[in-house]
This record gives C-alpha cells, structure tokens and sequence, in this order.
C-alpha cells in the first residue's frame, strides 16, 4: 500500500519499471504482448472486447475495474488469459520497485 501523496512517484516507477522489463523479453512474447496492447490500443477491438469505448485517459476508475473483472471472469479462455498477463506484467513491475519491498517486508536484494 502506497500512502496516496506518494502515488504519483510510485505509479511513475512502475511504469519505469515496466518498460524496463518490456524492453527484456524474448522476441516471441514481445510479439504476444505487442499483440495484446494492439488489442487494447484500437478503438475497433477494445470498445467490444474492453467495454471501454473512448480514450484509456479517460476512462473512469470504475470503467477499468469493470474491464479488468469482465476479462477475469470471462468464458473466453483468451480474455482470461489476456488479463492474467496484464496482471503479472504489472505485479513484476512493482515488486521490482524498491518502493514495493516495505509493504512485503522485503530488506531487498543482497549486497554482493
């Protein structure tokens, strides 16, 4: 849990560190992911399949919950899929944040 004043910086490290990760993987899934935010990113699949009819940037706190449920119980197996990706992909991104290791009582990597 993030104290919300620093919500901010944490969701901007995140995103830094989602990137980061982005950057690593093999070449088969960068396409699978690549895939996956195309999805996301057309307003031709993502109203149907999201719900979320207009700009990610204006989507509501609620329109994204209600997306993020309707992949996860969906009866697709490829929407459940899709949103157990987004799911890992952003948990990796921040526990690889130091900021996340406090909440997890992690003292972080060892020194070597």
């Amino acid at each position: 849990a993030v104290a919300a004043e620093h919500m901010p910086q944490a969701v901007q490290a995140t995103l830094s560190s989602l990137d980061q990760g982005l950057d690593h993987l093999s070449p088969a899934l960068a396409v699978q992911v690549r895939q996956l935010f195309d999805v996301l990113g057309q307003p031709l699949t993502r109203g149907p399949l999201t719900g979320i009819w207009g700009d990610w940037s204006q989507a509501s706190d609620d329109q994204l919950r209600t997306f993020l449920l309707r992949w996860q119980n969906s009866s697709l197996a490829l929407l459940r899929q899709g949103h157990a990706s987004l799911l890992q992909m952003i948990l990796m991104a921040w526990y690889a944040c130091p900021a996340s290791w406090a909440h997890c009582v992690y003292p972080g990597p060892p020194a070597i």
